[in-house]
């Protein structure tokens, strides 16, 4: 027997259940990787959908804050007036989005949102404000998993401490065009 393979052909069994493994695991993966994944389905995640969540929404205007501290964890869309949302990627200053510490997404150097059919981890940031001086757009971090499905972005959320909200932000309501009166010659 050749350096380190021991009288009886072990290693021979283990390079089989690994390379089997290998096989059965790249197979599955295969798989998931072609039909969608459950909580991109209309049953598989859950629609907030309050128009306070909006980032352009003032917390100091007379309305119940929102806050997700009972928020269940699971799989969320944002929507904001029937029309699809995100959350925002940028620093949320304080008190906007309805509430008082509002959370959006840090991407990070070298960090995007996920392509078509994929899921990546990132971290929603909470934004503080100490006593109207100094401000703070990532005192508290969550995580937060974002998954592509395809036509929207769906959010694996947990509950926040305290009085905190999940920002989101969507393309405002288009005006219409005016027609101009067409001279009929």
């Amino acid at each position: 027997m050749g350096p380190g393979i021991p009288a009886g052909g072990a290693p021979v069994l283990w390079v089989t259940v690994m390379c089997s493994w290998m096989v059965e695991s790249r197979a599955a993966a295969g798989a998931q990787a072609g039909s969608p994944a459950r909580e991109c389905s209309p049953g598989g995640h859950q629609v907030l959908q309050s128009p306070r969540r909006s980032v352009h929404w003032n917390a100091s205007e007379p309305a119940e804050l929102t806050c997700d501290r009972s928020l269940r964890p699971g799989w969320y869309r944002f929507q904001i007036s029937d029309r699809p949302a995100e959350m925002p990627t940028a620093c949320v200053e304080a008190h906007r989005c309805g509430t008082q510490v509002p959370l959006w997404l840090s991407l990070r150097e070298g960090e995007a949102l996920p392509l078509p059919g994929e899921a990546v981890q990132l971290t929603a940031c909470a934004s503080w404000e100490f006593l109207g001086a100094a401000k703070d757009c990532c005192l508290f971090r969550i995580p937060v998993t974002v998954r592509n499905c395809r036509s929207f972005l769906v959010y694996f959320l947990q509950p926040t401490l305290g009085c905190m909200g999940y920002c989101a932000e969507g393309e405002a309501p288009r005006e219409p065009v005016p027609r101009l009166p067409v001279a009929i010659c």
